[in-house]
């Protein structure tokens, strides 16, 4: 007998592919499916021809389920592998019935684009276009387009920018520019064994709290609880100082006190000797003299652990109070507003301890009474510069100039920033400043109000264990607004000093005075003789002012990879048609020489390339039908077409062309 399930016609691969187009009705709607509640990949959706166009006959709540199938490239969510259903309200959206001509279990393929013609109006009846936007992703948090055409105003995509950045590019375009996440640009403060990371964590805490709170402006709740949190986590960092200043008080009191009763003890036995003339009654009345002093002793001691705990309550008060400041008067957390922060709150804790203790030290002040030099405060000042020492371990023969490899920052989106700094000398400079308040207008010249252009960026050369290297930027992509602002990229890095004593190559972070310009990155190598030899660009960046623009053309091809089965025919262009000398060995490239400069005849006749001035970072491919993987970095910098070359190709004066064997240009400052 021949199956039935053989005869049937009603299921999907046994019938004709019934297939439909519908649209989405809006999420509320859905209920528990769009609340967290609901399960599966699964839309209510309204189908042409089988539903009705009036919600009176058939409302949006009562219309089927359709799943939505996925491409194979998103991932069913096994091994922790999918991307998210990206449909939105008002979709028009195509698909077909799994269960043939019955009809009632729909399945969403895909959907229509919309374009600029699409109504973004709010939801009136269906099968009438409407927006996208609801409760869950409300129109203030993106551009106003809901069109999915790549044209001018296109929505942009988010970018790797801070939010300050984000908001500074929106005014100078015109259409709003997205950060891909808020916390970009903020420091990270990194482990290491030298720096004193209580001050770094402390001035780190507060550069991310001015960040976030410029980035909520007028919410003042936010913002007092952004500054609770923020007094917290500084309170728990000033613990450990509090205990170091209360056992340098507590070191010091004991001798002084062991002092004072020998001293009272010699007072008294003077005066009663001198009155009486009995030196047994004398000492006896020293000895009564010194004995009346212990219970005040012992007050002493027990008011040492009441005062730690009541410097750490007032303090919550006191640091509230700056941080505010800080937030009311302070655009930019520039490095000296950091030491006066710093210095201020060691101050606050200085003169807490000074009040608190008045009173306990008062029921002492027969043992303390001749040393009249003696002042709480002005120890506590005194031992500043010990506090460097809390979370610092040297080891033997260890020293600062050892570590002067270690990266100190983070930025997140950036990568490494600044250089160790002696955190001796910058605790010491801390220690100078005696304020209660931060007045950045007045204060130490110290100016941290917004800017609205910022200066030319500047290029911090760190890390590597050397010293001395310096450079300047090349720019390039230059632009210049309405208002007569000239920004453009980074597209290189003139050295103008090598430096020395570099055992690995530093670390370089570009960057200028407001935050302005973004994304340049850039590495470094060094030779043999542990100097910096070249800087390369790995991306241009924008939005940088641009300072002196010369001409600048390649002085040198870094070889990153060699790559694989090249010919010893193909050939290094690039974008600008220009042709480079390249030396293929067993399918890899090993080396790649710019044409502008002084070479052998038999380079320079394969030369298309005459000293062109690029102004934007060339980019470089090779010419070749099998070979691959080869990554090569341009290095710019000012090349002279008149070298003056001794016979050994030494270079004499000033100025100096690459041979094929140099890997720099070194040449006067700009």
């Amino acid at each position: 007998m021949i199956d039935q399930s053989l005869l049937q016609n009603n299921f999907i691969g046994r019938d004709g592919f019934l297939w439909w187009i519908g649209q989405i009705p809006p999420l509320e709607s859905m209920g528990a499916q769009v609340e967290g509640g609901g399960w599966g990949n699964r839309y209510k959706v309204r189908i042409i021809g089988y539903h009705p166009y009036s919600e009176s006959e058939l409302p949006n709540e009562d219309l089927p389920w359709a799943q939505v199938l996925i491409p194979a490239t998103a991932g069913s969510g096994a091994a922790n592998v999918s991307t998210g259903i990206q449909l939105q309200q008002g979709d028009t959206v195509l698909g077909f019935f799994l269960d043939g001509d019955n009809a009632q279990i729909p399945v969403i393929l895909a959907s229509f684009g919309r374009t600029d013609l699409v109504s973004t109006k709010e939801y009136s009846s269906p099968f009438v276009s409407f927006t996208g936007h609801n409760s869950l992703i409300p129109k203030a948090k993106t551009t106003p387009s809901e069109s999915s055409e790549l044209k001018q105003n296109s929505q942009p995509s988010p970018q790797d920018i801070t939010f300050e950045q984000a908001i500074t590019l929106s005014e100078k375009y015109k259409y709003k520019v997205y950060s891909v996440n808020e916390v970009i640009g903020d420091k990270i403060l990194l482990a290491n064994p030298l720096q004193n990371t209580k001050t770094s964590r402390i001035k780190s805490i507060v550069t991310n709290l001015l960040k976030q709170v410029n980035r909520i402006k007028d919410e003042i709740g936010k913002i007092r609880k952004l500054i609770r949190v923020a007094v917290d986590k500084i309170v728990a960092l000033m613990n450990e100082y509090v205990g170091a200043l209360m056992n340098a008080l507590i070191t010091t009191l004991i001798s002084l006190l062991k002092e004072g009763l020998k001293l009272l003890y010699d007072l008294v036995y003077a005066a009663v000797l001198a009155a009486t003339g009995n030196p047994v009654a004398a000492h006896l009345a020293g000895v009564a003299a010194q004995q009346a002093m212990i219970g005040p002793v012992n007050e002493l001691q027990k008011a040492f652990a009441c005062v730690a705990g009541e410097v750490i309550d007032l303090l919550k008060d006191t640091l509230t109070d700056i941080l505010t400041d800080v937030v009311n008067n302070v655009d930019r957390f520039v490095s000296c507003i950091e030491d006066q922060f710093v210095g201020s709150l060691l101050n606050a804790v200085i003169d807490t301890l000074e009040t608190l203790m008045a009173g306990p030290l008062d029921l002492v002040f027969k043992l303390l009474q001749f040393f009249t030099d003696f002042n709480v405060g002005d120890l506590m000042r005194s031992i500043i510069g010990d506090l460097a020492g809390i979370g610092v371990s040297f080891d033997c023969n260890q020293n600062f100039d050892s570590l002067k490899g270690l990266v100190n920052e983070w930025i997140v989106g950036g990568g490494p920033a600044n250089a160790i700094q002696n955190p001796y000398d910058s605790i010491k400079q801390i220690a100078d400043i005696q304020f209660s308040g931060i007045d950045p207008n007045t204060v130490l010249d110290c100016f941290s109000d917004a800017i609205a252009i910022a200066n030319p960026p500047v290029i911090d050369i760190f890390g590597g264990i050397g010293s001395g290297a310096t450079a300047v930027p090349i720019f390039g992509n230059i632009v210049e607004d309405e208002n007569g602002n000239v920004t453009g990229s980074v597209i290189g890095a003139q050295i103008t000093n090598p430096g020395s004593g570099y055992t690995f190559p530093p670390f370089i972070q570009i960057y200028d005075d407001n935050e302005q310009g973004y994304g340049a990155l850039a590495r470094s190598t060094i030779n043999e003789n542990g100097e910096l030899e070249s800087i390369y660009i790995i991306s241009e960046g924008e939005n940088y002012s641009v300072g002196n623009i010369e001409e600048y053309s390649i002085v040198d091809i870094l070889v990153e990879e060699g790559g694989s089965e090249y010919n010893e025919n193909d050939i290094v262009v690039d974008n600008y048609g220009n042709e480079y000398f390249t030396q293929i060995s067993d399918g890899v490239i090993y080396q790649v020489n710019p044409l502008n400069t002084s070479y052998s005849e038999e380079q320079t006749a394969q030369s298309t390339q005459s000293f062109q001035s690029f102004q934007s970072l060339p980019v470089l491919t090779v010419k070749t039908d099998t070979g691959n993987g080869a990554i090569l970095r341009p290095i710019l910098g000012r090349v002279t077409t008149d070298p003056s070359l001794t016979p050994e190709g030494e270079v004499v004066g000033s100025t100096a062309s690459v041979r094929p064997d140099t890997k720099t240009s070194i040449d006067c400052p700009i």
